[in-house]
C-alpha cells in the first residue's frame, strides 16, 4: 500500500514496446523479456498512480485485440507475490477512449548517418502506428521503416541532410503524408511538429 497513491486514475497510451535484454532472464529479471509484459510511464503519469521510488509495482491487467485505453485503478491482490498493491489496467471492449491532442504529429530524429530513429509523439485518435514510411529529398521512392521499440521507427538508409517526408498508418488503417517535414540541415536529436493529425 505505501508504494501506491489508493484513488487515484491516469489516462495512459499503452505501446507495450520495451526493448527486451536477452542477457537477463524473464522470471527476476528481463522485465522487458518474453513473456513478461512491461508498461514503461512517463515521470509525471507514474507520479500520480505511484510514489517514484516505488519503480516496478506489478501489473494486472487485460488486453483486448482492438486497441483501447481507459482508466488504471488499482486492486489488492493477497495471491500475488509481492504484498504491494496491484495496479489494473480496466479496458471496456465496447468503448474506445481516443487520444485528444492538440496541434500535428510530431517527429523527432536521433541515430546517426546511417540508422535514424524517430519517434512519433502526440498522435491522436487510435494512437498507435502500423507502418511507416520515409522518403528523402534525394530519395525517388518510399522506403519502408521497422519497428525498433514502442513509438520508434527505424531506417537504414543514409538520409543526412536531406529533407525527410513520412508516411504512416495508423492501426484503425486511416494513412497520411509529412510531405518535409523535417527540413534540409536537421540535427539528430531535434523534433519537428507537423500540422497535420489523425482524426
Amino acid at each position: 500500500p505505501r508504494w501506491c497513491k489508493l484513488g487515484e486514475a491516469v489516462t495512459v497510451t499503452a505501446t507495450n514496446f520495451c526493448p527486451p535484454n536477452y542477457d537477463l532472464p524473464s522470471d527476476d529479471g528481463g522485465w522487458c523479456n518474453p513473456p513478461r509484459p512491461h508498461f514503461d510511464m512517463a515521470q509525471p503519469a507514474w507520479e500520480k498512480i505511484g510514489v517514484y521510488r516505488a519503480g516496478i509495482i506489478p501489473v494486472v491487467y487485460q488486453r483486448f485485440l482492438s486497441s483501447i485505453y481507459s482508466h488504471l485503478n488499482y486492486i489488492y491482490d493477497p495471491s500475488a507475490s509481492s504484498s504491494r498493491l496491484q495496479q489494473l489496467m480496466v479496458l471496456t471492449p465496447d468503448r474506445r477512449v481516443p487520444c485528444v491532442r492538440r496541434g500535428g504529429v510530431r517527429f523527432t530524429i536521433n541515430g546517426h548517418d546511417y540508422f535514424q530513429l524517430v519517434l512519433l509523439t502526440n498522435v491522436a485518435t487510435i494512437g498507435s502506428i502500423k507502418t511507416m514510411d520515409v522518403k528523402g529529398s534525394e530519395s525517388p521512392d518510399w522506403m519502408p521503416m521497422a519497428r525498433n521499440w514502442g513509438a520508434n521507427w527505424h531506417s537504414l538508409a543514409y538520409l543526412t541532410g536531406q529533407r525527410l517526408s513520412f508516411r504512416v498508418t495508423n492501426d484503425d488503417g486511416q494513412t497520411l503524408t509529412f510531405t518535409n517535414v523535417v527540413p534540409s540541415g536537421w540535427k539528430f536529436g531535434q523534433t519537428f511538429a507537423s500540422n497535420v493529425q489523425f482524426k
